[in-house]
């Protein structure tokens, strides 16, 4: 029996019970997240929030009023919560060769590689 490895769009509609992560590495993560909104912003960000609670997060550009493109980055919350899945994906298909492979194809392949 292999279990179904859901298939997604983007890393952008990926998301996660907040609470399955740790505290540390959700503030972690948003540490990450406000850090390379601001790079990818040019540090100049107008809108640049994440909450640690929630996973939530806000990241638009002062110059162009819009956000940049997380999801093709590291050191975000789409692509931390991607490799996350995709970690649980691969620890919940141990021993399922089909089931790991679907978890590299339909979340892993979403995970960006890019630095911000």
């Amino acid at each position: 029996v292999s279990a179904q490895v859901p298939t997604y769009k983007s890393s952008l509609n990926m998301t996660i019970d907040p609470n399955s992560v740790a505290q540390q590495q959700r503030a972690v993560w948003c540490q990450a997240q406000t850090n390379t909104c601001q790079v990818l912003c040019d540090n100049n960000a107008d809108e640049n929030d994440c909450d640690q609670a929630t996973l939530k997060y806000d990241c638009t550009c002062a110059s162009n009023s819009s956000a940049p493109g997380l999801q093709y980055y590291t050191q975000t919350l789409p692509t931390f919560i991607c490799e996350q899945l995709y970690a649980t994906c691969i620890q919940t298909n141990a021993g399922n060769q089909d089931g790991q492979s679907a978890c590299k194809n339909n979340i892993q392949k979403l995970c960006a590689t890019q630095n911000p």
